[in-house]
């Protein structure tokens, strides 16, 4: 059994939620928590660029800590999962579309994603439901405009249709099921509302049957996801072992999920950069045997040919430090790209289609809007609360004129306007 916390909207403050994970484990040593998951809104802004792609109006952007996880002035004490929310760093982990590392032992899922962790396996869908962009393609692009601020991180149909194909090979039930979205008629309401706090502990035995993406609702008023547990608080849980056992586990690690990367593959050709994307098919895909086969076989090999050092079946790439962090800027730094989802598409053997290629450093190719672009877009829920078109510049960010934005550390939670899901 793995003890879980979780978390909901971290809002940067991720120096406090670690504070109280650690008070947790001083009081009960002997069943530390080991994973901690969060539902969105993470914020994993490394720098004031990162700062300029949160959907927030300017008055209300704040760094918080996570950019000193990023450099690595500290390091998260548990193993850390989330989905993205409606609230986030949009252009980092838009780098990150098939999940990887944003910091040491800090772990994004993706736009979806399975993985399986200490036996357990976990799914996830980021951000939220919104009609107009349920279809498209990830046509988004940086510079983010008002619009593609948004809508980068809008659900689409074609993550939600990956995620039914779940356990149509493998049969290992799914422990946990992440969202953003509030789920659709959830069987442990009356155990979670009761006791909502700013965090929630779980004792989630591996064996525990679970809700499928293949239950998700699909038509276009609330395709989110459905997740059904048993949510036992932690003070009603036995213990189950001992502290010598504990203190000799290992931390647990991210494994790969062998039918999600063949399910990747397997619909990889569904992808679009187009804004207006080819519908998916409305027939269930097969994946077969074969296929989880192949994936088995590539993987193996390609950890040798690679000489990667990881475990078998293990996550084969490591955080990746690809731009500066705040306070480390010199001047503008241009990177597209990230070289964790380069290697993820070079083990399936797949092209870029909705990510781009790593280019760092002394780069000089960006990505550019098309001029010739239409935008369909009608009200996207929140637009009214942005305050300037433009993305803040860094300049005035960091200056003393009392017109300009300030960019601040805050170790307060966030202001309400942050708070509230306006986009729903």
């Amino acid at each position: 059994m793995v003890r879980v916390a979780v978390v909901g909207c971290a809002h940067g403050m991720l120096d406090d939620i670690y504070a109280t994970v650690d008070f947790v484990n001083e009081m009960d040593p002997e069943n530390p928590v080991e994973l901690l998951l969060c539902c969105g809104d993470f914020e994993c802004m490394r720098n004031i660029r990162d700062l300029e792609t949160l959907a927030c109006p300017p008055k209300y952007r704040a760094l918080h800590a996570f950019h000193r996880y990023y450099k690595q002035e500290k390091t998260a004490p548990v193993l850390t999962i989330f989905v993205g929310g409606n609230h986030e760093a949009s252009g980092y982990l838009k780098e990150l579309h098939y999940g990887g590392w944003v910091a040491p032992n800090m772990f994004y899922l993706g736009a979806a994603g399975v993985v399986n962790v200490a036996g357990l396996r976990i799914a996830g869908l980021s951000g939220i439901y919104k009609q107009q962009h349920y279809t498209a393609g990830r046509f988004e692009s940086m510079p983010f405009d008002n619009n593609t601020m948004r809508s980068v991180y809008h659900v689409r149909e074609l993550e939600v249709f990956q995620l039914s194909h779940v356990q149509q090979i493998d049969k290992t039930p799914l422990g946990v099921f992440l969202s953003h979205d509030w789920p659709e008629e959830s069987s442990t309401l009356d155990k979670c509302l009761p006791r909502r706090e700013f965090m929630q502990i779980l004792d989630l035995p591996t064996s525990t049957a679970a809700n499928t993406p293949g239950s998700q609702k699909n038509d276009s008023d609330a395709p989110m996801s459905e997740t059904k547990h048993d949510a036992t608080h932690s003070d009603d849980a036995a213990k189950t072992e001992a502290s010598a056992q504990h203190a000799k586990r290992s931390p647990p690690k991210i494994m790969f999920d062998l039918e999600w990367l063949a399910i990747l593959r397997a619909t990889h050709h569904l992808a679009s950069s187009s804004k207006f994307a080819p519908r998916v098919p409305q027939e269930e895909m097969k994946i077969e045997d074969k296929d989880i086969a192949w994936v088995k076989q590539r993987l193996q090999e390609f950890v040798v040919g690679k000489k990667i050092d990881k475990a078998e079946g293990e996550w084969i790439t490591d955080f990746v430090k690809t731009a500066p962090g705040h306070g480390e800027e010199a001047g503008p730094v241009l990177v597209t790209g990230n070289p964790q989802t380069d290697l993820l598409l070079e083990l399936l053997k797949l092209p870029h289609v909705v990510t781009a290629p790593f280019v760092g450093g002394d780069a000089t190719a960006a990505n550019v809007d098309d001029p010739n672009e239409i935008d369909l877009d009608d009200d996207d829920g929140d637009e009214n609360d942005v305050e300037d078109t433009k993305p803040m510049d860094t300049d005035a960010a960091t200056s003393n004129d009392t017109n300009a934005n300030p960019v601040v550390e805050s170790t307060a939670a966030p202001a309400d306007p942050c708070e509230i899901d306006l986009d729903l």
